[in-house]
């Protein structure tokens, strides 16, 4: 999964919302909002068998190479 970095509050996860400065009631309830349905989100499928590997949309587009190269880990070789 690819999390936007506002949307799931990069480096707020703890206090989603601190980072707004205006209209901060709406913000910390929306955005506290979707970090706690990301965490049920990884939970769920967790529970279910999943591997769930959440990457933030800024290191996909600065570091997409990275990025791969943790999905390559969990990929089986095929040889």
């Amino acid at each position: 999964m690819v999390d936007g970095d506002f949307w799931h509050a990069r480096g707020h996860q703890d206090s989603p919302g601190e980072q707004v400065a205006s209209n901060k009631e709406y913000w910390q309830k929306k955005l506290r909002n979707n970090v706690e349905r990301d965490k049920a989100v990884n939970d769920a499928l967790t529970e279910s068998g999943w591997l769930v590997l959440r990457f933030w949309s800024s290191d996909v587009m600065k570091r997409l190479d990275d990025c791969i190269k943790q999905i390559l880990q969990y990929i089986p070789d095929k040889k």
